[in-house]
């Protein structure tokens, strides 16, 4: 993808980059771990690192992230340093994820990866899921885990459904980089409804989306829908939902997909499927020994991707509608496989001594409900928010946080320490 200065939107990502890269020098907060670490002081947190070898991870300008301009030897020696902390994390993104698509992994990264699960006492994570369109390739990745898992400790993060990037006309539409679109999306909604509401040009719109120009996108960005059956019209959070293809009968999809959004004065929201369609495979990866429910990508992507639900959809889909686990495996799942992957140790059980971090809920009517859009970032920023349906209370160190999903003005967390 092509970044050019006189995008605003890329140039206000830089500005952003800018500002956090600034404010995190300007703090000296890493300076003084690391002097900390020099001087043999013994830190009290959760220890990790996080890092991408993907080249699709990159910079407003194109430019690869700063993690990507490691050499793998030093990524290899920052992690040893977390060999003097017990229970450390090393979490990565494997490979580009259009290249997982194709089914082609990098077999010298594994090979890498390998001799590092070899020679670390760190745990290594990574996303095992299902890019390829038959889904075989998420067996790849739980047949890696258990290969590093010969050597060292490995944690697959699977996810408990398909990963979908969402799209709206209040956001981003697979359709917007075409130039005859482009020209209008950039208008405030009322103008778009007009326009969309002319005959004419909504004729001349439909025809650009299948004969117009589009730009290369991030696999979680949306992409051009070549196949109407893979786009999705949200009904439901925990679905299954419809596709455009099984809902527009003989009317053509993407005038269908308009009327869509005209008729709902622009909320409703479609879902463009990334990974794991087929869910026998999902569960296949959900009941394996050496993964924990994850890989959200929510907070990377807070505009396009809406994954908040991985908790209440377990407990809605998996164990109410479908019975494929029981209520008590599948708390287990939330609670302790989590806190023991990332060694918390005082978490995931329900002991004296132990923090007291609670959900009560109702397991007949808990779920997550549909993602909404909001503009509450600084500046009128727009992001997703998915809220969920039958937990009555959420209690944090013995003290009620949120109740009936409203805050109640107590934050009793703090910093997770080991």
């Amino acid at each position: 993808m092509t970044m050019t200065k006189t995008d605003p939107e890329r140039e206000e990502r830089r500005r952003q980059q800018q500002e956090v890269a600034d404010s995190l020098k300007d703090s000296g907060a890493l300076d003084e771990i690391f002097a900390r670490i020099d001087a043999g002081e013994p830190l009290k947190c959760a220890l990790g690192l996080s890092t991408t070898r993907s080249p699709e991870h990159a910079t407003a300008e194109g430019e690869p992230v700063a993690s990507r301009l490691a050499t793998w030897d030093e990524v290899v020696e920052l992690v040893h340093v977390l060999d003097d902390f017990p229970r450390s994390v090393f979490q990565f993104t494997q490979t580009g994820t259009t290249t997982l698509r194709r089914g082609a992994h990098s077999d010298e990264l594994e090979r890498q990866v390998h001799e590092l699960a070899g020679s670390t006492s760190a745990t290594i994570m990574f996303t095992v899921t299902g890019f390829q369109k038959d889904g075989k390739d998420i067996y790849d990745g739980l047949a890696l885990v258990e290969s590093l898992n010969q050597v060292g400790r490995t944690v697959g993060h699977t996810p408990v459904r398909n990963l979908c990037t969402l799209a709206s006309f209040e956001a981003r539409m697979p359709f917007d980089s075409v130039p005859e679109w482009a020209e209008i999306r950039s208008l405030p909604l009322e103008e778009q409804r007009n326009i969309l509401e002319d005959p004419d040009r909504r004729r001349s719109l439909v025809s650009a989306t299948y004969s117009g120009t589009y730009k290369e996108g991030l696999i979680t960005e949306t992409q051009r829908p070549d196949d109407y059956g893979e786009l999705l019209v949200i009904r439901r959070a925990d679905g299954p939902n419809p596709s455009v293809a099984d809902l527009c009968g003989d009317l053509d999809p993407v005038d269908f997909i308009i009327q869509l959004a005209l008729d709902s004065d622009f909320k409703q929201i479609f879902e463009q499927q990334i990974s794991n369609r087929d869910f026998s495979q999902t569960y296949d990866a959900l009941r394996h020994p050496a993964t924990v429910i994850g890989a959200s990508d929510a907070g990377a992507h807070v505009g396009q991707i809406a994954s908040a639900e991985l908790h209440t959809y377990l407990l809605s889909y998996w164990v109410r509608e479908r019975g494929l686990f029981t209520l008590e495996q599948a708390i287990k799942m939330c609670t302790f496989d989590m806190a023991h992957a990332w060694g918390l140790e005082d978490r995931g059980l329900i002991l004296p001594g132990r923090a007291a971090d609670l959900v009560i809920f109702d397991p007949d009517t808990i779920g997550p409900l549909p993602p909404q859009y909001v503009r509450d970032l600084p500046g009128g920023g727009r992001r997703l928010v998915q809220r969920a349906t039958g937990i009555k209370h959420s209690i944090v160190n013995g003290v009620v946080a949120f109740s009936d999903g409203l805050s109640t003005g107590e934050f009793p967390g703090r910093v997770l320490t080991r």
